[in-house]
């Protein structure tokens, strides 16, 4: 099916609870669904640009909001699903995941990497197509009437949002010095760095599985022939400074200084 066939037909795709339990709303097959076709259109709010896309996660922080629905569609451009600017339209954005990777998955992280990448093979039933700057929904198998659509996020983005709740319960534990009503340095008597050092230890777990990760999703996606597998994962290109990445997500109310003192001493103690 076409892109202009899709635009002029009914939808194809109806809303309803997810049959995956605490995923909330989930999205449909109303009809048989042959593989290689367009379901339906990703629609949202397009951001072109770097500049476009931190003042888009700015607001986002502003109204706490959770930014779980943006999907990129080149290294400059990316769509934010946004149903409430789509009603009719932007559904594709409650399209869920097969499987998800949390921190009960810790205990055995591998397994549960390895558990998410099998399920690409076995459950995933639509993927991502792009056209220009658009993105659609397209059946990867034949997918019958009334049932779930489900894709990958990707195991980098599961792991990406474990490793950023880690950081956040590290945080926690952190005491600071204030002067002026800023903070100015970390008061390591008050601070459970012991606790600190076990949430950083399961940080870089994370870290490690999320590298390992790379190669084994990479033959899932070659083995069912899914979009190109780099990309899927723009942001892949080289292994990022995750130091670097703490500074914008870590210690609230803390400057770059405080976040150095912190893994000074954390380095000190190992």
């Amino acid at each position: 099916m076409m892109i202009k066939e899709l635009e002029m037909r009914a939808p194809r795709v109806f809303v309803a609870e997810s049959t995956r339990p605490g995923a909330g709303k989930g999205l449909f097959a109303m009809e048989s669904i042959a593989s290689g076709e367009l379901v339906t259109e990703y629609v949202g709010t397009r951001l072109v640009g770097q500049e476009a896309r931190l003042e888009h996660e700015e607001y986002l922080k502003e109204h706490g909001l959770e930014d779980s629905y943006t999907i990129f569609v080149s290294r400059d451009c990316s769509i934010y699903g946004d149903q409430q600017a789509a009603p009719e339209r932007g559904v594709a954005c409650l399209i869920n995941d097969h499987d998800c990777i949390a921190a009960s998955d810790l205990v055995d992280l591998d397994r549960a990497v390895q558990r998410y990448i099998d399920g690409i093979v076995a459950s995933q039933n639509v993927d991502w197509f792009v056209h220009g700057d658009r993105l659609f929904a397209k059946a990867c198998v034949d997918i019958k009437a009334g049932e779930e659509l489900f894709t990958s996020y990707t195991t980098a983005w599961w792991l990406d949002r474990l490793r950023r709740e880690l950081l956040t319960r590290a945080c926690d534990h952190v005491s600071l010095k204030w002067r002026n009503y800023t903070p100015r340095e970390v008061d390591f008597a008050n601070t459970d760095v012991d606790r600190i050092k076990h949430e950083w230890a399961l940080i870089r777990k994370v870290e490690r599985a999320s590298l390992e990760a790379v190669r084994w999703e990479r033959d899932a996606y070659v083995k069912k022939n899914l979009m190109s597998f780099e990309d899927r994962l723009y942001e892949l290109d080289a292994v990022p400074d995750y130091w670097e990445e703490d500074i914008e997500y870590g210690l609230a109310g803390c400057d770059w200084c405080l976040e150095h003192q912190l893994k000074k001493h954390l380095q000190s103690e190992t």
